[in-house]
């Protein structure tokens, strides 16, 4: 059930009879296995009474289609036939009924290409399927074409070899064959407390954009991005503030405000200009009469994805910009224009910088109890354990279930490093955000990573 101000209110008109039976189907989903009839059949009704006052789960969408073509088959070879070609991106996030309906509509005929990285799957929380790409190999019989290097290092050997040597880890769960001369240096800063952990990554933001072209994102696990913010400002470094999640009530809401406002103007007339596109934008601003920080930065989000439009995509044809537009905000994905704010410096979660990129990255509070979460490390043989030099380890031995959910957290570990196209940096301090003691992750300590005491110099 999506945990959301706007769910909430939805959920007020429900029975709690009712309201149990959107939560079955969902955690059912969740868990990665289909819900069954005698489930989906107390769900539907409470969808169907939910639709009239225009209110629909995504879940909902998908299990509705998958009724369709199995109550209808001419209708699923109708849409076999009509798809020759079915593309799939970050297909690593697939969940069982996004699986299940792709499976509907692929034909004898169809032709795939699915793109994806089993170590960029972070959304297992959310029912994101653990071996999806296995899974495809075997019951599609589809050839894998494996990349071997990531572009965004090409020119920096020491990243190079710190991608290789975290796939290394996931690949042979945390017992890579790997010397120590072939260990990637991962420059560190390290405070006794959050605060001066903060200073350091500040003063490095501040020597990193000399340039008025180079962009730096500091990444957060969670959303305490203060103390940070607190010394960015001391500075007095200007920062674009991108702590919000995609069921954040404002985030949704502004995205609903935006999609109703763009059907209004641009349904029946799709002349999309950046003239046009600016006054749709200026009836969205009207609809707010005060703007908070997360409601500021949507704006610019939105600012920024209009002249992406207009510069970038100004060959689309108008019915394509149409469609891209409507499509984002439909889906929530404006944060995805983060990367097109006009601003140096980006503070949002690694969740949040998925799929975008910047020149330098920096992790923050890569520490235990953070990355990975307390619930993974209160049950961790080591939690109790002190070490030398503040790092914490990995158990030795590491039983198999506890390798599946570190495999998941080494995930977000990559995910965040692989967004920088130059450096990647890591922070941590002596005393977590919550103000208990602390030692650093045990991720940046696995094979064939070395800290190294990063300086807070100008990188050239």
């Amino acid at each position: 059930m999506p945990d959301t101000t706007e769910w909430r209110e939805i959920a007020k008109s429900l029975t709690t009879e009712e309201q149990d039976a959107v939560h079955t189907v969902d955690s059912t989903i969740k868990r990665g296995t289909l819900p069954s009839a005698e489930n989906l059949t107390p769900y539907f009704a409470v969808i169907k009474k939910l639709l009239p006052n225009g209110n629909i789960t995504h879940n909902a969408v998908v299990l509705f289609t998958l009724q369709l073509f199995e109550q209808n088959e001419e209708v699923k070879k109708f849409y076999q036939s009509y798809y020759p070609l079915i593309v799939v991106d970050e297909f690593q996030d697939t969940n069982c009924i996004a699986w299940a309906l792709l499976k509907k509509i692929i034909g004898d005929d169809t032709q795939l290409v699915f793109l994806g990285d089993p170590l960029q799957r972070i959304y297992g929380f959310i029912g994101a399927l653990p071996r999806i790409m296995e899974t495809t190999k075997t019951e599609l019989c589809m050839t894998e074409i494996k990349l071997t290097q990531n572009y965004r290092f090409r020119k920096n050997p020491e990243m190079l070899k710190l991608d290789k040597n975290i796939r290394l880890n996931a690949e042979f769960c945390f017992a890579p064959d790997i010397v120590d001369t072939d260990a990637a240096n991962l420059p560190i800063f390290y405070g006794k407390d959050q605060q001066c952990e903060a200073q350091l990554v500040a003063a490095k933001v501040q020597n990193l954009t000399p340039q008025s072209d180079v962009k730096v994102a500091v990444l957060f696990r969670t959303k305490k991005s203060d103390s940070v913010e607190t010394e960015l400002s001391n500075l007095n470094i200007s920062y674009f503030y991108g702590m919000f999640s995609d069921d954040d009530s404002e985030y949704v809401e502004f995205h609903i405000k935006c999609q109703e406002k763009f059907l209004s103007r641009f349904a029946t007339s799709k002349s999309i200009t950046k003239k046009s596109l600016l006054a749709f934008s200026e009836t969205v601003r009207k609809e707010y009469t005060t703007t908070d920080k997360t409601i500021g930065s949507l704006f610019r989000l939105l600012d920024a994805l209009i002249e992406k439009v207009s510069t970038d995509y100004a060959d689309l044809s108008t019915e394509d910009k149409y469609t891209l537009i409507l499509d984002i905000f439909e889906n929530r994905q404006l944060k995805q224009a983060m990367e097109y704010v006009d601003s140096n410096i980006i503070l949002t979660t690694i969740h949040g910088a998925k799929g975008l990129e910047w020149d330098y990255v920096i992790i923050t509070d890569m520490e235990r109890s953070c990355l990975p979460a307390y619930p993974i490390c209160k049950n961790c043989s080591n939690f109790r354990a002190t070490f030398q030099n503040h790092k914490c380890l990995l158990p030795n031995p590491l039983d198999d279930r506890f390798k599946e959910i570190l495999l998941d957290e080494l995930s977000v570990f990559y995910v965040g490093i692989t967004r920088a196209r130059q450096q990647a940096y890591i922070s941590a301090s002596a005393m977590n955000a919550n103000g208990y003691s602390s030692i650093v992750s045990c991720l940046a300590n696995i094979a064939g990573i070395k800290l190294v005491k990063a300086d807070t110099m100008a990188t050239s």
